[in-house]
């Protein structure tokens, strides 16, 4: 488990993550819990990325985000600009969710608690490109340049593989995909 009142977040730097340049098809699950809600002074709270605005080095990033407190995904295609997949739902403190991104190489897709959280053009969100292999570090609880996430996570799988929308449910109901 990582939380950030203890400071808790792991950082793999470029060179010793090769597994985790995800550039074409990925999945992307995890469980959270928030312990409080992004705000206008804190934008997003990160729960993995490999992202850094910085230098161009913008790769993926997986965050529950505000003023909406959904969660959404950021993919770059180029390391300067992002595309951004948003959730249909408000999240909220105390509450563990199941979370999942996935991106097929057509579209980027959120999942919370094993269901599409649809929202209309913005979730699925079109895009066909690959994903930028930035130089950024792979961070869990946060980001390169060092924002956080105020919440637990837990049991992160990172995969190089587009799930289905029934193994996204399957990990969601059991902890397994068949």
């Amino acid at each position: 488990d990582f939380e950030d009142a203890s400071n808790q977040r792991l950082e793999i730097t470029d060179a010793n993550q090769q597994s985790l340049d995800l550039t074409t098809n990925f999945s992307i699950l995890g469980w959270i819990r928030l312990e409080s809600l992004p705000s206008a002074a804190v934008h997003s709270f990160i729960i993995c990325s490999k992202h850094l605005t910085t230098g161009n080095q913008r790769s993926f990033r997986l965050v529950v985000g505000s003023p909406a407190n959904e969660l959404n995904c950021k993919l770059s295609s180029d390391g300067i600009s992002d595309t951004t997949a948003n959730g249909a739902t408000a999240l909220s403190t105390s509450t563990w969710y199941s979370v999942a991104v996935v991106y097929n190489g057509t579209d980027i897709r959120i999942y919370l608690n094993g269901v599409l959280d649809s929202n209309g053009a913005n979730n699925p969100k079109a895009f066909t490109s690959s994903v930028f292999n930035s130089t950024a570090s792979f961070v869990i609880g946060g980001d390169a340049a060092g924002d956080d996430f105020d919440g637990l996570i837990d049991n992160l799988r990172i995969m190089n593989v587009a799930l289905t929308a029934t193994q996204v449910l399957a990990w969601h109901n059991t902890g397994s995909i068949a």
